[in-house]
């Protein structure tokens, strides 16, 4: 990133504290989608261990969205407090395969809960499998 733009995140970074930064370039199908759910649990200090008897959730989900995805919130937000807090992935699949010329503002998102975020840091078969088309990795 230009050095002013970084300038602008860490303003940002430091004053709301809202912005994550991760250790990948931006590129569509080579594990950007993984290393974002990959790396959350230890820049969040959730890796894991039992507190009486149960792992601790600091989240009940985490979502990723492309900067072109048009999300009603409010809707998401209902849709969320209906569904389980384990073993859920909400979202769309690859809702086009017309690369040349896919369609416009037609961003992609996703919701995992945060057992499933914990599983993909932990597993070596999601981290053999992690590049290619986000949608068909999850």
């Amino acid at each position: 990133m230009p050095a002013e733009h970084g300038a602008f995140v860490a303003l940002e970074r430091r004053a709301y504290g809202d912005v994550l930064l991760f250790n990948c370039t931006e590129n569509a199908e080579d594990g950007k989608t993984y290393t974002y759910f990959a790396d959350l649990p230890a820049m969040l200090g959730a890796t894991g261990g039992e507190v009486e008897g149960r792992v601790p959730r600091p989240y009940d989900y985490v979502m990723k969205v492309d900067d072109d995805t048009y999300l009603r919130l409010g809707a998401l937000v209902e849709t969320l407090r209906r569904a389980p807090r384990e073993d859920m992935y909400y979202g769309v699949g690859l809702p086009f395969m017309d690369r040349v010329s896919p369609p416009f503002m037609l961003g992609m998102g996703y919701v995992l809960s945060w057992d499933l975020v914990q599983w993909i840091a932990a597993s070596d078969m999601v981290r053999r499998k992690a590049r290619g088309t986000p949608s068909l990795c999850l």
